[in-house]
This record gives C-alpha cells, sequence and structure tokens, in this order.
C-alpha cells in the first residue's frame, strides 16, 4: 500500500489510467471488462491448446499486453537509472499530495466555524498546487444551503485563499480555472474556485479525484452545521 490509506483511489489502477488518457467512466470500464473477457478466452485457449498453437497465443497475449501497458506508462525505456530516479520523484509526489490532502479533511473534520476552511484550502494547495482559491457559500434565508434546484441562490459568505508567494503580473494564458459544486443529496452549498498559474490547460484525474475528497469533507460539515441551525 506504500503507506496509503486503504479507502484512498490507487491512482495507478487501470481505471485511473484509461481515464488519464482521456477516456470516460464508462468506456474505461467497458475497457478492462473487454481486458477481462480477452484473459478468459486465453485461459481456455490454454487449456485446449496444444504445442505451436498454444506458443503462438502466449506470444501474442504477451505481446499485446506489453503494448498496452506501456500506452498506460506502467514502462518506461528510459536510462534505467534516469528511469528509476523518475518512478522514485513520481512516488513521493503522489504521496505528498496524499498527504496533504489527508491532513486538510482531518481540519475541515474538526472545524468548528467556517474560518478554519481557510486553512483546510492552503493546506490543500501543497498537494494540488493551485495559487487561488474561493470557497462561496449559499445561503437561503440567513440558514446555511439551498435547494439543489435554485437556479440564482444567494451567496452568504466567502472564504478565499491566496499564495502569498505569488506576486507580480502573471499572463492570462498561463491561468486555468477550474469550478466545482459543494452540494449534498438534499441541498448545495456552494462552489469552490481554483485558479492555477502554472501553465497547465487541465487537471489531471489523480488532482479531480484528491480534490473530491476535500470536496466531500465540506459538504459533510456543510451538511452538519445545516442540521445545527448554523448561520452564515
Amino acid at each position: 500500500m506504500r503507506g496509503r490509506s486503504p479507502f484512498s483511489p490507487d491512482m495507478e489502477h487501470f481505471h485511473h489510467r484509461l481515464m488519464a488518457k482521456g477516456l470516460s467512466h464508462g468506456k474505461a470500464v467497458l475497457a478492462m471488462w473487454v481486458m477481462a473477457f480477452s484473459c478468459s478466452l486465453v485461459a481456455i485457449a490454454a487449456a485446449f491448446g496444444k504445442g505451436d498453437q498454444l506458443f503462438a497465443v502466449f506470444v501474442f497475449f504477451g505481446l499485446g499486453g506489453f503494448i498496452l501497458l506501456r500506452y498506460l506508462g506502467y514502462f518506461r525505456f528510459e536510462f534505467f537509472g534516469e528511469g528509476l530516479t523518475t518512478l522514485i520523484k513520481d512516488r513521493k509526489s503522489v504521496k505528498s499530495a496524499e498527504q496533504s490532502i489527508k491532513e486538510a479533511e482531518e481540519l475541515v473534520t474538526n472545524a468548528l466555524d467556517f474560518e478554519t476552511l481557510e486553512k483546510c484550502l492552503s493546506k490543500a494547495a501543497e498537494g494540488i498546487r493551485f495559487q487561488q482559491a474561493t470557497l462561496s457559500l449559499f445561503e437561503d434565508e440567513g440558514r446555511l444551503g439551498t435547494d439543489l434546484k435554485e437556479n440564482d441562490p444567494s451567496v452568504g459568505k466567502i472564504i478565499s485563499w491566496r499564495d502569498g508567494v505569488q506576486s507580480g503580473y502573471f499572463s492570462r494564458d498561463k491561468e486555468f480555472v477550474a469550478e466545482f459544486p459543494i452540494s449534498g443529496r438534499n441541498y448545495s452549498y456552494g462552489t469552490v474556485k481554483y485558479i492555477f498559474l502554472d501553465g497547465r490547460k487541465s487537471l489531471s484525474v489523480q488532482d479531480e479525484v484528491l480534490l473530491e475528497r476535500i470536496h466531500d469533507s465540506i459538504s459533510n460539515l456543510a451538511r452538519k452545521f445545516r442540521k445545527e441551525n448554523f448561520t452564515i
């Protein structure tokens, strides 16, 4: 498990690797079913095949499997020392990001007010590397949350975080904005917007999954505050 929580997603799983290649969730699952069906056919061939036929089946299966794994990034043809160094750096980066998100989740879980959420965003930025974040909380007559069908919800509170290290002028060409809803089963609690200034054009599957963990914890906190008639 490499120190990873058993309940956190494994970013090296086929499913996440396929989605990182641009497949939707449904197509990634379908591709995994096709792979499973192919493996079952090879197993049947191994049971009934003989001699040269069996050898040919294993050669083609092994070659196809190698090409697929190479395409998904499990194998690298770089110089061994360089490839190993890159792999270690990638593992450390993923582990560091997951640890930051875990600490951010704990801050939200133990929060007694909304001001703690600024610390949560700051901690999450250590793992996801965004430069600005704005959390807008919706309210209805002073009470946290609005109906899910509300088209123009009223914003009752805004919590912002900004990287103090970043200063000066930044080209709009390097700016990437990602916005997500914060909602529960019955109510919409707000939205959170992230601004990245590192030149990226999209979020990786890993970053989306980690951010989703933060959003779920904020949604749970909002649901708790709403039950306690917490006003904003």
